[in-house]
């Protein structure tokens, strides 16, 4: 079993995210949308911009739910 406080565990995940090529971290971002194709998501919307993704990591606040439509 392996324990860390959330802040600790993020920060890990991002500095272990960003060392990798051709991922991109955007912490602090909010999606608007999913972008869904074939009943699967492929990406967001954020800030205007859209986003094609191989992944999407939905990483929002355990007390608030943020359920996002196509």
């Amino acid at each position: 079993t392996v324990t860390a406080r959330r802040p600790v565990l993020e920060l890990a995940l991002a500095r272990a995210a960003e060392a990798q090529e051709g991922l991109d971290v955007r912490r602090g971002t909010s999606a608007t949308a999913l972008e869904v194709v074939g009943g699967r998501v492929r990406g967001v919307v954020a800030g205007g911009e859209r986003l094609r993704a191989d992944l999407v990591v939905d990483a929002t606040d355990l007390d608030r739910t943020a359920l996002l439509g196509p």
